[in-house]
């Protein structure tokens, strides 16, 4: 946003209202940055902020800001509807995903797909940089993926199993990434969140 704002003289950041603050006064949450965090992006410096309208327009398009918050809670997609566009940064990302931070909430995700779901969505692009070109059909085969590892999960620990042992069974062991982050990306995240939200204790 600096950047931008500095070297081309561009307005405010645009975005949802709970991020605004963190934006333009980031020290009051950089303390908690994990030490992967701090290595792979670093201290983000303040910037300008408002809140996001709930459409906009370009000379060419327009778009919808929809709420999607699950990976965090201010989590925003924009839909390009005339055009069946949605520019959803790390709501998607693919079909099959195994792992979540331990602060992402999978019932919120979940959530916020089956609400894509009332769109005519034909191209997703992923904040990764993946642009998914069956965009509905995507979205609908991650929201069965989960729903029915849901209901696995849920299966396993009626059965007596520890969330551990469940993983493993669903899952398979953790991969690199959960030693990279000390245990902050995971697929235990995904297993935990999946039982908490989806069964009865």
């Amino acid at each position: 946003n600096i950047v931008f704002q500095k070297l081309f003289g561009t307005g405010p950041a645009l975005a949802h209202p709970l991020a605004v603050p963190r934006i333009t006064a980031p020290s009051t949450w950089t303390s908690r940055l994990l030490p992967y965090q701090h290595f792979a992006w670093g201290l983000p410096p303040a910037s300008e902020a408002v809140p996001i309208p709930q459409s906009f327009a370009t000379p060419r398009y327009r778009f919808v800001v929809l709420h999607t918050p699950g990976h965090s809670d201010d989590h925003i997609c924009l839909l390009e509807p005339n055009e069946g566009w949605l520019f959803g940064g790390d709501l998607f990302l693919s079909e099959n995903v195994q792992v979540l931070r331990r602060d992402e909430d999978a019932g919120q995700i979940l959530a916020s797909l089956r609400r894509l779901l009332d769109y005519d969505i034909k191209v997703i692009f992923c904040a990764s940089g993946r642009v998914v070109t069956e965009g509905k059909k995507a979205l609908v085969a991650k929201i069965a993926y989960w729903e029915e590892l849901a209901k696995e999960a849920c299966r396993l620990k009626r059965e007596g199993l520890q969330p551990e042992e469940i993983r493993d069974v669903l899952l398979g062991e953790e991969g690199a990434m959960y030693s990279l982050t000390a245990g902050d990306f995971g697929k235990i995240h995904l297993i935990n969140s999946l039982l908490q939200n989806f069964c009865p204790a």
